[in-house]
C-alpha cells in the first residue's frame, strides 16, 4: 500500500473508529466517511482502490 494511502486511512479511520467499542455502526459510517474523504480529495493520478490510473 503506498504510504500517502496508508497515511489517509491511519489519520481517518483513527477519528472513526473505536474498535474497543465495537460499535458496528459507527465503524461502517466510519469506513464509509474515510472512502468517500479519499475519493473527494485523493491525487488525480489515482484511480479506483489505489491503483495508479493509465489513461493519465
Amino acid at each position: 500500500m503506498p504510504k500517502a494511502i496508508a497515511a489517509f486511512l491511519k489519520d481517518h479511520l483513527e477519528i472513526h473508529l473505536d474498535l474497543k467499542v465495537g460499535n458496528r455502526q459507527e465503524i461502517v459510517s466510519g469506513l464509509r466517511s474515510a472512502s468517500f474523504d479519499f475519493a473527494i480529495m485523493g491525487p488525480p493520478t489515482w484511480g479506483p482502490c489505489g491503483y495508479l490510473r493509465s489513461d493519465l
